[in-house]
Formats: C-alpha cells, structure tokens, sequence
C-alpha cells in the first residue's frame, strides 16, 4: 500500500513538474561571435544538444532544470531553465587552462605483405601465343589484353590509338620492356 502510494505521489511531481522550452544562443563572451556546435546538457547527465553554426540551441526539459554550455577552449557554464518565449544568450568565457594534447600512434602490420600495386608480367612465350600480324609478335597488343587496360582508336583507319591503364594518362604510365 505504501508503495502504490509513493508511486502516485512521484507520478504527479513529475506530472505537475511545467516542461520549458529553452532556446538561446551560445556566445563568445568577448567578441559576441557564435560558438558553433557548443553542447549545451543537463548538468551531471550526458543528455542535451549541439548548437548549430549559428550558436543556436534548443531543448526541452522541466522548468527549473539546471543547464550547463560547454565549448572546448571555454570555461563551461551553468543556467537554471525557466520557461518563457524570449530566446537567452549564454556567454561562456575563455578559459587559460588548456594543456597540451600529445597524440602517440604506432604501425601495424595487418598482414600486408608488400605495398606494390598491381603488376603484371609477360613472358616472350606468352607475347608469341597471341594471334600475329604479318609473322611479327605484337607487344603492345599483348598488353592491350591484360586485365584494367582499355585501348582505342579515333577511327581514322586506326592511325591514333590510345591506351589507358586503370585510366591513367599516358604520361603518368612507365612501361619496361625487356626483351
């Protein structure tokens, strides 16, 4: 019985507890200049909001919540929450304490054995296994075969071709032949 009690009671403190909506600015208190995404939360909880670009926030909570806006490089700031139409400017001074930030990191190897991009290779064998013009091996049609090269002509009896690897210009391409 007691509890059915307590219970009724707690219900209606929270239900004749007034909810406000609170907006406002959040401001650099020197320069008046807008403090983008500030988060502005009820103090000791992680429950809140972020500020826009404009420093603008809301949030709704119960009338008489205490608010606190923080910004890094600031000193964070406390506010009670009333409810009422007019937006509040929060004013947030900068704050002298900030200490160096060390940042430590170290490579791993995630089983990568070499860092090559792909390569390919083609034996004098491989070159001669392809269809021949005229009796003579043809080496830049047996790299037109291979797999990411694309090749083209501008249709002008096949004078110009032009030929892509992995779309690249030809002048970010090195090629080696060594036969």
């Amino acid at each position: 019985m007691k509890r059915i009690i307590s219970l009724l009671s707690a219900a209606l403190l929270v239900a004749g507890s007034k909810a406000a909506d609170i907006r406002g600015y959040v401001v650099d208190a020197e320069t008046g200049e807008a403090l983008a995404a500030a988060n502005v939360f009820i103090k000791g909880s992680s429950a809140g909001t972020t500020a826009d670009v404009r420093g603008y926030f809301e949030i709704n909570v119960a009338d008489g919540t205490e608010l606190t806006a923080a910004y890094v490089g600031y000193t964070p700031s406390s506010f009670t929450a009333e409810s009422g139409n007019k937006a509040i400017e929060v004013r947030l001074q900068r704050s002298t304490e900030l200490r160096d930030v060390n940042v430590y990191g170290s490579r791993t190897n995630f089983g990568v054995q070499s860092s090559q991009m792909s390569a390919q290779t083609l034996s004098a064998t491989q070159i001669k296994q392809l269809p021949t013009v005229m009796g003579e091996a043809d080496v830049m049609k047996s790299l037109q075969k291979l797999p990411g090269v694309q090749s083209s002509s501008d249709g002008a009896a096949g004078m110009v071709t032009t030929t892509r690897i992995l779309s690249l210009s030809t002048d970010q391409l090195y090629t080696m032949v060594n036969i």
